[in-house]
């Protein structure tokens, strides 16, 4: 089986899962209720305000000027709202899901297809941050993958056995509790000794990946990162 095909069953695996289809169903719905409503409420007066436009439009037409449309554009008026609401719809449905229902079907997918992954202790208002656990802790060493959104960091926080970050993508900065604030690229390498308080994150415009190989024990996390340590260069 080639890696194409893996791919589409996997995206037809997820994509007809019964909650997936939930999820892509309830945003649809509560913009057809709502755009329903409106044009329930409005209809006469919408159908009548478009008619009479037209009506307008017509009066001005040569040799039709003096004839009656009333009908006509009435009926015309009313198949445009109903084309209208179709993509007024889909735009609202498609807003819905994005803001409410894609962080769960992310959450769901990541859960079927990757059981370890999950929402570490981190993150702001402006994004989140994921990690991955590719190595079991019983080896003594951690490996992890952890992805930033765009201006998303980590809390403050320091690991006994010190931890060693590589940069795969995007660009980010690591911050130490003195002040010194690193930025950092894809390929670059940075060591915290044991001990050292500090966090490290996506920059406000780009999206970071790094691997993050800790050992000695549990990260100890302390409190969040403030907007003014996190724009301090």
């Amino acid at each position: 089986m080639t890696s194409i095909t893996r791919s589409i069953g996997f995206a037809l695996a997820n994509i007809l899962h019964p909650r997936m289809i939930w999820l892509m169903i309830w945003p649809l719905a509560i913009a057809l209720g709502l755009w329903g409503t409106l044009a329930l409420v409005f209809w006469a007066q919408i159908a009548l305000a478009i008619a009479e436009w037209m009506q307008q439009g017509l009066a001005y037409a040569p040799l039709i000027g003096e004839w009656d449309f009333t009908t006509a554009t009435l009926f015309l008026a009313k198949v445009l709202i109903l084309v209208m609401l179709v993509p007024l719809i889909q735009l609202t449905a498609l807003l819905i899901l994005s803001i409410f229902g894609m962080p769960s079907m992310v959450e769901h997918v990541a859960s079927r297809s990757t059981p370890r992954l999950e929402r570490r202790k981190g993150g702001s208002l402006a994004g989140s941050v994921w990690n991955s656990r590719i190595s079991d802790p019983e080896d003594g060493v951690k490996l992890l993958a952890v992805q930033f959104a765009p201006g998303s960091r980590t809390d403050w926080h320091t690991h006994p056995g010190g931890q060693l970050l590589y940069v795969i993508s995007g660009s980010g900065l690591v911050q130490t509790a003195d002040g010194v604030t690193i930025a950092v690229s894809p390929g670059d390498v940075v060591e915290a000794p044991p001990g050292e308080r500090h966090w490290h994150g996506a920059r406000p415009d780009s999206p970071m990946m790094h691997l993050s190989v800790t050992s000695g024990g549990d990260t100890e996390w302390e409190e969040s990162v403030t907007e003014e340590e996190y724009l301090r260069r």
